[in-house]
């Protein structure tokens, strides 16, 4: 009797700040790995995906002291695929007013979950959007004191 080989692979996933701690191999993925594995079957749809360039997006943070969530300091560096338009950044919607209604998506990178966008407790941006909210009160700070 001949042995089974498996047609299929598995691979990493795209999450916004690079690729999945899941390695590329033979077989399908392992039971309770779906959301960081991607079982493929067809040709080369194992190869490793190419990335587009770089963007940044700010992590926010609930300050306990100003009873909101701010952005911190340091950015994100999030990557994004080659030849698409998805330079997006997740922070606290409207909605989201008090601690524990809000959680970063990614580092800050990407979308919302559907659920939390809908409920208004995360909003999403594109960088550019995301960097310019952050410079204009640093601008405006830096004016005042001069």
């Amino acid at each position: 009797m001949k042995p089974i080989l498996s047609v299929f692979n598995f691979r990493p996933v795209f999450i916004y700040t690079g690729l999945s701690d899941v390695d590329y191999a033979c077989g399908p993925c392992a039971s309770g790995l779906q959301a960081t594995c991607k079982t493929c079957d067809s040709a080369k749809c194992n190869a490793e995906p190419e990335f587009g360039e770089d963007y940044e997006c700010a992590v926010y943070k609930w300050v306990a002291e100003d009873t909101k969530y701010a952005a911190d300091a340091a950015m994100t560096t999030c990557k994004s695929l080659k030849d698409t338009a998805q330079n997006q950044c997740n922070k606290p919607g409207t909605k989201a007013t008090a601690d524990g209604e809000f959680t970063s998506q990614n580092s800050g990178c990407g979308p919302c979950k559907t659920a939390d966008k809908d409920a208004e407790k995360c909003m999403e941006t594109n960088s550019a959007v995301s960097m310019t909210a952050l410079l204009l009160p640093l601008i405006a700070a830096l004016y005042a004191l001069f």
